[in-house]
Protein backbone atom coordinates (compact mmCIF):
# COMPACT_ATOMS: atom_id res chain seq x y z
CA UNK A 1 0.00 0.00 0.00
CA UNK A 2 2.86 2.38 0.83
CA UNK A 3 4.52 1.68 -2.52
CA UNK A 4 1.28 2.41 -4.36
CA UNK A 5 0.86 5.68 -2.44
CA UNK A 6 4.47 6.64 -3.18
CA UNK A 7 4.02 5.98 -6.90
CA UNK A 8 0.78 7.95 -6.90
CA UNK A 9 2.49 10.86 -5.11
CA UNK A 10 5.31 10.78 -7.67
CA UNK A 11 2.80 10.91 -10.53
CA UNK A 12 0.92 13.79 -8.92
CA UNK A 13 4.20 15.67 -8.39
CA UNK A 14 5.14 15.16 -12.06
CA UNK A 15 1.68 16.26 -13.20
CA UNK A 16 1.88 19.37 -11.00
CA UNK A 17 5.33 20.23 -12.37
CA UNK A 18 4.03 19.88 -15.92
CA UNK A 19 0.97 22.01 -15.10
CA UNK A 20 3.26 24.75 -13.74
CA UNK A 21 5.33 24.57 -16.91
CA UNK A 22 2.18 24.88 -19.04
CA UNK A 23 0.99 27.88 -17.00
CA UNK A 24 4.36 29.60 -17.44
CA UNK A 25 4.31 28.88 -21.18
CA UNK A 26 0.76 30.21 -21.46
CA UNK A 27 1.75 33.48 -19.78
CA UNK A 28 4.74 33.84 -22.13
CA UNK A 29 2.61 33.11 -25.21
CA UNK A 30 -0.02 35.58 -24.02
CA UNK A 31 2.65 38.29 -23.71
CA UNK A 32 3.79 37.46 -27.27
CA UNK A 33 0.21 37.87 -28.52
CA UNK A 34 -0.19 41.19 -26.71
CA UNK A 35 3.02 42.46 -28.32
CA UNK A 36 1.88 41.26 -31.75
CA UNK A 37 -1.48 42.99 -31.30
CA UNK A 38 0.27 46.25 -30.37
CA UNK A 39 2.49 46.00 -33.45
CA UNK A 40 -0.57 45.46 -35.66
CA UNK A 41 -2.32 48.44 -34.08
CA UNK A 42 0.74 50.63 -34.78
CA UNK A 43 0.79 49.38 -38.38
CA UNK A 44 -2.91 50.22 -38.79
CA UNK A 45 -2.34 53.76 -37.46
CA UNK A 46 0.62 54.21 -39.78
CA UNK A 47 -1.45 53.01 -42.74
CA UNK A 48 -4.07 55.66 -41.94
CA UNK A 49 -1.36 58.34 -41.81
CA UNK A 50 0.06 57.12 -45.12
CA UNK A 51 -3.39 57.24 -46.68
CA UNK A 52 -3.63 60.91 -45.69
CA UNK A 53 -0.18 61.63 -47.14
CA UNK A 54 -1.15 59.86 -50.36
CA UNK A 55 -4.34 61.93 -50.62
CA UNK A 56 -2.32 65.14 -50.09
CA UNK A 57 0.21 64.07 -52.74
CA UNK A 58 -2.60 63.26 -55.19
CA UNK A 59 -4.10 66.72 -54.71
CA UNK A 60 -0.67 68.28 -55.13
CA UNK A 61 -0.51 69.49 -51.52
CA UNK A 62 2.20 67.11 -50.33
CA UNK A 63 5.56 65.92 -51.47
CA UNK A 64 5.67 62.37 -52.88
CA UNK A 65 9.19 62.03 -51.44
CA UNK A 66 7.80 62.26 -47.89
CA UNK A 67 5.25 59.57 -48.69
CA UNK A 68 7.91 57.28 -50.17
CA UNK A 69 10.22 57.78 -47.17
CA UNK A 70 7.37 57.01 -44.78
CA UNK A 71 6.42 53.89 -46.79
CA UNK A 72 10.04 52.71 -46.64
CA UNK A 73 10.10 53.12 -42.84
CA UNK A 74 6.80 51.29 -42.52
CA UNK A 75 8.01 48.40 -44.70
CA UNK A 76 11.16 48.09 -42.57
CA UNK A 77 9.15 48.15 -39.32
CA UNK A 78 6.70 45.53 -40.62
CA UNK A 79 9.57 43.25 -41.64
CA UNK A 80 11.08 43.57 -38.15
CA UNK A 81 7.70 42.78 -36.58
CA UNK A 82 7.31 39.75 -38.86
CA UNK A 83 10.80 38.54 -37.90
CA UNK A 84 9.98 39.00 -34.20
CA UNK A 85 6.75 37.02 -34.61
CA UNK A 86 8.58 34.27 -36.52
CA UNK A 87 11.07 33.94 -33.67
CA UNK A 88 8.22 32.67 -31.48
CA UNK A 89 6.76 30.16 -33.96
CA UNK A 90 7.23 26.45 -33.28
CA UNK A 91 9.70 24.56 -35.45
CA UNK A 92 9.59 20.91 -36.50
CA UNK A 93 12.71 19.21 -35.16
CA UNK A 94 13.39 15.61 -36.23
CA UNK A 95 15.06 13.53 -33.50
CA UNK A 96 16.31 9.94 -33.68
CA UNK A 97 17.84 7.44 -31.25
CA UNK A 98 19.95 4.53 -32.45
CA UNK A 99 20.24 1.62 -30.07
CA UNK A 100 18.45 -1.50 -28.89
CA UNK A 101 15.51 -0.51 -26.66
CA UNK A 102 11.79 -0.87 -26.12
CA UNK A 103 10.92 2.66 -24.87
CA UNK A 104 12.66 5.96 -25.70
CA UNK A 105 11.78 9.55 -24.73
CA UNK A 106 13.58 12.83 -25.38
CA UNK A 107 13.55 14.76 -22.11
CA UNK A 108 14.82 18.28 -21.63
CA UNK A 109 14.72 21.86 -20.50
CA UNK A 110 12.17 22.67 -23.24
CA UNK A 111 9.43 21.55 -20.79
CA UNK A 112 11.38 21.71 -17.51
CA UNK A 113 12.20 17.97 -17.79
CA UNK A 114 8.58 16.94 -17.12
CA UNK A 115 7.11 14.99 -20.06
CA UNK A 116 9.40 15.10 -23.04
CA UNK A 117 8.66 13.57 -26.43
CA UNK A 118 8.00 9.88 -27.03
CA UNK A 119 10.07 8.46 -29.89
CA UNK A 120 8.32 5.79 -31.94
CA UNK A 121 10.11 2.60 -32.92
CA UNK A 122 10.86 2.00 -36.57
CA UNK A 123 10.43 -1.75 -36.86
CA UNK A 124 12.83 -3.71 -39.01
CA UNK A 125 11.52 -7.20 -38.32
CA UNK A 126 13.65 -8.26 -35.32
CA UNK A 127 10.66 -10.05 -33.80
CA UNK A 128 11.91 -9.66 -30.21
CA UNK A 129 9.81 -6.60 -29.27
CA UNK A 130 12.92 -4.43 -29.37
CA UNK A 131 13.85 -1.88 -32.00
CA UNK A 132 17.19 -0.32 -32.83
CA UNK A 133 15.84 2.93 -34.30
CA UNK A 134 13.41 5.36 -32.66
CA UNK A 135 12.28 8.69 -34.11
CA UNK A 136 9.88 11.59 -33.66
CA UNK A 137 9.35 15.14 -34.81
CA UNK A 138 9.31 17.59 -31.90
CA UNK A 139 7.53 20.95 -32.11
CA UNK A 140 9.67 23.49 -30.25
CA UNK A 141 10.15 27.26 -30.23
CA UNK A 142 13.58 28.54 -31.25
CA UNK A 143 16.20 28.33 -28.52
CA UNK A 144 18.95 26.17 -27.08
CA UNK A 145 17.85 23.33 -24.82
CA UNK A 146 19.64 20.81 -22.63
CA UNK A 147 18.31 17.31 -23.36
CA UNK A 148 18.84 13.62 -22.63
CA UNK A 149 17.29 10.43 -23.89
CA UNK A 150 15.38 8.34 -21.36
CA UNK A 151 15.91 4.82 -22.69
CA UNK A 152 14.07 2.01 -20.90
CA UNK A 153 14.18 4.08 -17.69
CA UNK A 154 17.88 5.02 -17.94
CA UNK A 155 19.26 8.47 -18.79
CA UNK A 156 21.48 8.40 -21.88
CA UNK A 157 23.44 10.83 -24.04
CA UNK A 158 24.99 10.26 -27.44
CA UNK A 159 28.35 11.31 -28.81
CA UNK A 160 26.78 12.74 -32.00
CA UNK A 161 25.44 15.85 -30.21
CA UNK A 162 27.20 18.79 -28.60
CA UNK A 163 27.26 18.36 -24.83
CA UNK A 164 27.56 20.46 -21.70
CA UNK A 165 28.55 19.35 -18.20
CA UNK A 166 30.36 16.29 -16.90
CA UNK A 167 29.39 12.93 -15.42
CA UNK A 168 25.77 12.76 -14.24
CA UNK A 169 25.39 16.47 -15.07
CA UNK A 170 26.29 15.85 -18.73
CA UNK A 171 23.49 16.87 -21.09
CA UNK A 172 23.24 17.18 -24.85
CA UNK A 173 22.50 20.53 -26.49
CA UNK A 174 19.59 20.85 -28.92
CA UNK A 175 19.65 24.08 -30.93
CA UNK A 176 16.39 25.07 -32.59
CA UNK A 177 16.61 27.93 -35.07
Amino acid sequence: MITLRTRLNERVAKANAFAKFLEKTLVERDADLVNARRALARAAMEAETLRGLAEDARRGNGAPDALIARLDRMAKALKEDADDADAHCLRQVPVAWQGNASDVRLMGSFDDWTRGFHLSPEWHGHGDGMSDTFACTCLLPPGTYEVKFLVDGEWRTTDDWKTVGEGFERNMLLEVR
